[in-house]
């Protein structure tokens, strides 16, 4: 017979709120019209099995009684018949019933000729109970950051892990964490239970030993919360209270009763109270992705599990770029050093690069060696050589490292070029003034030159040294050129000044004056100026540099020889110039005194330093011939006025003396009168 455990069945059964045990004391006996009470075996124990998460309950029972009715009750200790159902001797009833739940079963006998259908008998057999398992598989749940997942986090952050598991015994953790985790009491901030009665189904019983001896007992309004409990015990106003630890099935730990400390446990004997667990942990730091399962087991061996997903981005990495990645110097031989140049080392990546640098050849230097750079940042340091030497070409690779980049290494190239030294060239010229017609000596020397040649139509010329003479017809700047297996080309330039022939030039411009000129000389450091013969050095100071003199120490009418000698540690003479000084033009002085009169007065007229001159002649308002050597002469001039005039002449010609004399006459007031007494 099969069916679901409810009232009415073959069987009595009852469910209680608490898991307890019940016991044949526990029932009442009613006999009922005409019900007598036959003999019966015992009836046996369940059959309890687990499927599709519910109990699948298989009852038994055994009776001597032929035919026997058995009827089921619904009431503790009253049995109310809801059904009647022939029984054979001995049988079964199977149905399914519910988690957690308790039940109590007993065969009864029903007398068919009862007008009470409510009267019935015990039969004195045995009466079970038994408490259902719960079936239901353990309820998990694992949570990162709050979300069933998978969930995604950086490198190297941490992630909070949560989990409840209801219905479970045992909860293991795997994958990314492991160990038991606690399957409760899960309590709430406040749970109240309030305990029926010791022994009774469903109670919680305080063990303890405060009398010395162990006994059980019931708590009253027992209070969870967290890790704390709270209780009265019967028949006692004084409220407990102590610490919970879990233990299986149990609650212990301590209580304090008038200040004395006790120990405790709790033992559950019913089923009214549930486990749960829950809990919350951080993941730590993850530089990996992890799964997080947690596998429980509930009381009647169900499992249930639940998973989350972590997924941890990759580590942040640094990278490097170099710029620029190749460097390229270049020296001359015994030359100097080439300036350093700049390597930028850019970090692009999302993490700070710690990196180290190196060269591999030893004339190859980097200013510094390591250093740390920000995730978008860049640094500069110089790369630079040694100071050239060996002439060729020269490789060098410049390695940049960071343990965290994720293209390292990387490398710059540099080339050092060393050439020979560029060439050298010199040209002088010797001397570098020259007279035309002279000639100048060309001198010239060379290094590091392969050709060598010079303008001025000469061409090519050897690149040792050697000279030239060369006789230029103007002034003329010569240019030689020299190249070699480096540029650039040398050159060097020598001008050589071409004067004139040393010229003497000259005359008289006066009785008196003789101007002399002259070209310069190359070379010349002073000047002598020679007149007459024996020669005689008539320059006012030594060295005389100019190149023109005036000679006032000359009489009229005579032939001067004149010759300038230029000296530089050597003389050079320059032509002979002839020079004849003219005659002198005659000069006299004439004047009057006084120059106002009044008419019958007198002026004297005098004449006086009278040069070069043979002979005088008066004119204007006097005559005559007058002396060369100077005299004086009285005049009566009328009036208005008269003027004079003296005309000296000579081999120089002929001058009017200075000044014409003029003399002013006032006439007298009357007519025909002169004045006799002088004014």
């Amino acid at each position: 017979m099969t069916g679901v455990l409810i009232a009415g069945a073959v069987l009595f059964l009852s469910k209680s709120d608490a898991l307890a045990q019940s016991t044949p004391t526990q029932w009442t006996e009613k006999v009922g019209e005409g019900i007598f009470a036959p003999a019966c075996n015992s009836a046996g124990p369940p059959l309890i099995t687990c499927v599709d998460g519910s109990p699948q309950v298989t009852v038994y029972w055994n009776s001597t009684v032929l035919p026997v009715n058995f009827s089921v009750g619904t009431s503790y200790g009253n049995w109310d018949i809801v059904n009647t159902i022939d029984a054979s001797q001995s049988g079964s009833y199977t149905g399914m019933g519910a988690n957690n739940t308790t039940y109590w079963y007993g065969l009864y006998y029903y007398n068919h000729m009862s007008v009470n259908h409510n009267a019935c008998e015990a039969l004195n057999c045995d009466i079970y109970s038994f408490t259902t398992p719960n079936c239901a598989p353990p309820t998990v749940d694992v949570k990162a950051n709050g979300s069933d997942g998978p969930i995604s986090i950086p490198y190297n952050t941490s992630a909070t892990l949560s989990w409840t598991a209801a219905n479970a015994n045992s909860c293991t953790a795997s994958g990314g964490w492991s160990g038991s985790r606690p399957t409760g009491p899960a309590w709430p901030a406040t749970t109240n239970w309030n305990v029926i009665a010791n022994g009774y189904p469903g109670s919680l019983v305080l063990r303890t030993d405060d009398t010395g001896a162990i006994f059980d007992e019931p708590l009253n309004n027992v209070v969870l919360d967290g890790t704390a409990i709270s209780f009265t015990r019967p028949g006692s106003l004084q409220n407990y209270t102590g610490t919970l630890q879990s233990n299986g099935a149990n609650i212990i730990g301590t209580f304090t009763y008038l200040g004395s400390s006790y120990n405790w446990s709790a033992t559950i004997i019913g089923s009214a109270i549930q486990w749960s667990g829950s809990g919350s942990e951080p993941t730590g730091n993850l530089t990996s992705s992890q799964t997080y399962t947690l596998s429980c087991t509930s009381s009647a061996g169900i499992p249930g599990s639940d998973s989350v997903t972590v997924n941890v981005g990759g580590a942040p990495k640094s990278h490097i770029v170099l710029s620029p990645t190749s460097f390229s110097f270049s020296g001359v031989s015994g030359g100097a050093t080439p300036a350093g140049q700049t390597l930028n080392i850019s970090n692009t990546g999302n993490a700070a690069l710690n990196w180290t640098g190196s060269t591999n050849q030893g004339w190859c230097h980097l200013s510094s060696s390591l250093g740390s750079i920000a995730a978008g940042s860049n640094s500069d340091i110089t790369v630079s050589v040694d100071a050239p030497s060996n002439v060729g070409s020269f490789n060098c690779v410049i390695t940049i490292s960071g343990v965290n980049a994720d293209n390292s290494p990387q490398t710059a190239s540099v080339v050092y070029t060393v050439s020979p030294p560029a060439p050298i060239a010199s040209l002088s010229a010797n001397p570098t003034t020259i007279e035309k017609g002279e000639s100048s000596t060309l001198s010239w020397s060379s290094t590091n030159a392969t050709s060598c040649s010079i303008d001025q139509s000469i061409g090519t010329v050897a690149t040792s040294s050697l000279s030239l003479l060369v006789y230029p017809s103007k002034d003329t700047t010569y240019t030689l050129t020299c190249t070699g297996p480096t540029p650039p080309p040398a050159s060097s330039s020598a001008t050589i000044i071409v004067l004139p022939p040393f010229k003497l030039e000259g005359s008289a411009s006066a009785c008196n004056t003789i101007n002399l000129s002259w070209t310069p000389s190359a070379g010349a450091i002073g000047y002598r100026i020679y007149r007459g013969s024996p020669r005689v050095n008539i320059a006012p100071y030594q060295p005389y540099t100019a190149l023109n003199f005036t000679d006032t120490s000359v009489s009229q009418n005579t032939t001067y020889k004149y010759q300038i000698e230029a000296y530089d540690g050597k003389t050079r003479n320059s032509n002979t110039k002839d020079i004849t000084t003219p005659y002198c033009p005659p000069s006299c002085k004439l004047s009057g005194n006084p120059l106002s009169i009044y008419q019958g007065q007198t002026s004297t007229l005098t004449w006086k330093d009278i040069f070069y001159a043979t002979s005088c002649t008066a004119s204007g308002a006097w005559s005559g011939f007058k002396s060369i050597s100077g005299g004086s002469e009285i005049v009566t001039p009328a009036p208005p006025s008269a003027t004079y005039y003296l005309t000296c002449s000579g081999n120089g010609g002929s001058t009017q003396c200075l000044s014409p004399t003029t003399v002013n006459v006032s006439p007298l007031a009357l007519p025909g009168w002169k004045e006799i007494i002088p004014r």
